[in-house]
């Protein structure tokens, strides 16, 4: 038997392997995407172990330690959860006392027991963090699509059923408790998650959520035996209580999610491809953030065909040295090798450790010669006296070259910029210290092999911290930027030539963009928003060259494409997306959101004094608390209860603040109103009546339009 039981054992585990033969099998065939390269033992096991993603310990480490603000490598202790050296994952261990109170409140509360009741009790929203709810309670994201409540009833249903099978089968229902809790519970313990996830994990939990499911539908066969044995087998109340329970669950929850998992009409994905795709100039290298804006351009490329001249290069990979060599030595159908002059051992050196960075200069020349040449023939074979062609690919780059929308004689002579690096804390001496990741240390080398020949972009979600101080030398090219050797200072979204980006602009694809019935989560909200940035950096170059017509055809076509949705919670963005149409000449779009705008605004200013008004009642009681605590000599009951006021004093500040902020996006609302008003309606006078009354003489706007018109200026808005 014990033979038998073994051999079994051993069965399923090689048939559950099995389903990772066709990754090892198509990575022979070296595709172009191809994760991790797993065509070899060592790269399989590798791959299968997730290598790359690195270590975090388990039951025995280092940790943080509250009195340096540090993780202590002095002594490993057990159980580390709070392991990151990471400067802001640092300032978050800050908040707990210990290791076990933030594996309790973040790790099991937040990452776990949270994303637990989002499905057996409810969820607020889908905006990141959001909490449980219940039903019971009241909620400000009740117009959110993700606003679900369920009462309770699955719960309970749940916990009926997981009684009722330990009663009726305790030896199934321990498998499935084993099931329940390797899939949840133990995975938290497993991966020893730091702060600051980027998305929300719920799915990482789902068999965990199944499990719980099974026990749901074990609580319906509880209810039918305890109506059975009460109701002696009545048929009539058994039917009616069957058909309120399946009402009550799959029926009642089908419906509150369905519209916040409804892709129908949704494109957003596809067009974000296709859009940044057609942003690039041929033969493009385009450096990508992470998974949500690389799988797309794949999928694209790969399924569909599109732009496979361009070589996306995922910055979260480029870490990894499997990847280098792939981007180094690999066509990618017409994608030529990337500019790469580090060797396999050099490869293998940079991606085994981070190494300090010492901040400084960096400068990179710029051979017009070689430019002129390259941009006028790229005939493979010619003589290239003069030129270094000892650089990484030197062939590919030229074949590969595309002219600037500058001229060559345009262009300076050398590309110098301060590099700081990524911050990595402080020595033991407190001076600040510095490190390049190898993502960096490759965006380095491949500048300087490039010669500037190919063109490099960043796509314009790519995070400042990865864009490495090139801001100066950016030139906004629809939904990307192309380094350009030629200093302009423009700021976050670098220079913009409008003539290139009104080319990209229409190129682009705007599939439902504007069809304000498909569901778009709060991460395509976020990205649409980035979308309007293309349209009104447009509209302010040509508002500061006094070209109002096109700035305002842009204005309007943008805010056609990409309405407004209330759920975005861009109150800012509405309301200089506002006075931007009013002062190109545009009244009916401005007017008109305007006056969704002033509704958010009143909104979010009444929830800031709401909460100012509950705050500070709560700060009195605690200090009042404290002092009582002080009497009775419990200092330690004191100090707690101080530094609770003390956090609430603090939201109290940050809401005020909210308040005086949003008073002055009033009084430009105000000047909306007094560009776009009519005869008949003296929108801006009754704005300032609304605002006095409703805030009890907190926000107090002008009186006269010449007033209004003064403040505005003040604030100084750059367009």
């Amino acid at each position: 038997r014990l033979a038998n039981l073994a051999l079994l054992s051993y069965a399923m585990i090689l048939i559950g392997f099995s389903t990772y033969s066709l990754i090892f099998i198509r990575a022979q065939a070296d595709p172009p995407v191809n994760e991790n390269d797993p065509s070899t033992p060592e790269a399989i096991v590798s791959y299968l172990k997730r290598e790359q993603y690195g270590d975090t310990p388990l039951l025995k480490g280092f940790t943080y330690n509250n009195e340096t603000g540090n993780i202590d490598r002095r002594e490993e202790v057990l159980f580390p959860r709070r392991h990151s050296s990471q400067p802001r994952h640092l300032e978050f261990y800050a908040r707990y006392d210990s290791d076990l109170s933030y594996f309790w409140d973040y790790q099991i509360n937040h990452m776990y027991w949270r994303y637990f009741g989002w499905n057996f009790v409810g969820r607020d929203s889908d905006i990141q963090d959001a909490i449980v709810n219940t039903g019971f309670m009241e909620s400000r994201n009740d117009h959110n699509p993700a606003h679900t409540s369920y009462f309770f009833l699955p719960l309970l249903f749940g916990l009926l059923g997981l009684l009722y099978h330990f009663r009726a089968d305790p030896r199934r229902a321990l498998a499935v408790l084993a099931l329940f809790f390797l899939t949840g519970l133990a995975i938290i313990l497993y991966l020893n998650q730091s702060p600051y996830e980027p998305r929300e994990r719920d799915y990482a939990y789902v068999g965990s959520y199944f499990a719980f499911s099974i026990w749901i539908g074990f609580g319906m066969f509880a209810l039918l035996d305890f109506v059975r044995s009460a109701l002696r087998e009545k048929t009539l109340p058994a039917v009616a209580i069957v058909g309120l329970s399946l009402f009550a669950l799959p029926v009642w929850m089908g419906a509150e999610n369905w519209e916040s998992h409804d892709r129908t009409g949704n494109y957003v994905a596809r067009d974000y491809a296709w859009n940044l795709l057609q942003s690039l100039e041929p033969n493009a290298i385009i450096f990508t953030n992470g998974d949500n804006d690389t799988f797309p351009l794949w999928y694209i490329q790969e399924v569909e065909g599109v732009r496979t001249d361009v070589r996306v290069v995922c910055l979260s990979l480029l870490n990894t040295d499997w990847y280098i060599k792939q981007m180094r030595d690999l066509f990618s159908h017409e994608s030529r090798p990337l500019p790469i002059s580090l060797n396999d051992a050099q490869v293998s050196q940079i991606t085994g450790a981070l190494s300090l960075h010492e901040p400084g200069e960096i400068t990179i020349p710029v051979n017009k010669n070689l430019l002129n040449r390259a941009f006028s023939s790229q005939e493979a074979g010619q003589e290239w006296t003069g030129v270094n062609t000892q650089t990484a690919n030197f062939e590919h780059q030229v074949q590969s070259a595309v002219p600037y929308s500058l001229p060559v004689e345009a262009l300076d002579d050398q590309v110098s910029w301060y590099l700081q690096g990524r911050s990595a804390g402080k020595d033991a001496q407190g001076n600040d210290r510095f490190y390049l990741q190898t993502q960096d240390v490759l965006i380095l080398d491949m500048l300087r092999n490039n010669q500037w020949l190919r063109p490099i972009y960043f796509a314009n979600t790519v995070s400042r911290s990865s864009q490495l101080g090139l801001q100066d030398y950016f030139q906004y090219e629809g939904k990307a930027f192309r380094v350009v050797p030629k200093k302009r200072p423009g700021g976050n979204f670098g220079t913009l030539d409008p003539k290139v980006h009104e080319e990209r602009l229409n190129n682009f694809l705007f599939t439902n963009w504007d069809n304000l019935d498909v569901y778009f989560d709060e991460n395509i909200r976020r990205m649409l928003g980035n979308y309007r940035f293309a349209f009104t950096e447009l509209a302010d170059y040509y508002i500061r060259e006094g070209e109002t017509e096109a700035a305002r055809k842009w204005l309007v076509e943008g805010y056609d494409k990409i309405p407004f949705r209330l759920i975005e919670d861009e109150v800012l963005t509405m309301v200089l997306y506002g006075y931007r149409l009013a002062i190109t000449g545009a009244p009916e779009e401005a007017g008109e959101l305007a006056l969704i705008t002033e509704e958010e605004l009143f909104k979010k200013v009444g929830y800031s004094l709401e909460d100012i008004s509950d705050f500070e009642v709560d700060i009195t009681l605690l200090r009042e608390e404290a002092q009582q605590a002080r009497g009775r000599g419990d200092l330690e009951d004191q100090r707690k209860l101080t530094e609770q006021a003390d956090a609430l004093q603090e939201r109290v500040n940050a809401a005020y603040q909210d308040v005086n902020f949003n008073s002055n996006l009033f009084i430009i609302l105000q000047r909306i109103y007094y560009l776009t008003q009519s005869e008949d309606e003296d929108r801006a006078a009754s704005l300032a009546v609304r605002a006095n009354e409703s805030t009890s003489g907190r926000i107090v706007l002008p009186e006269n339009e010449e007033e209004n018109k003064r403040r505005v200026d003040m604030f100084n808005l750059g367009f």
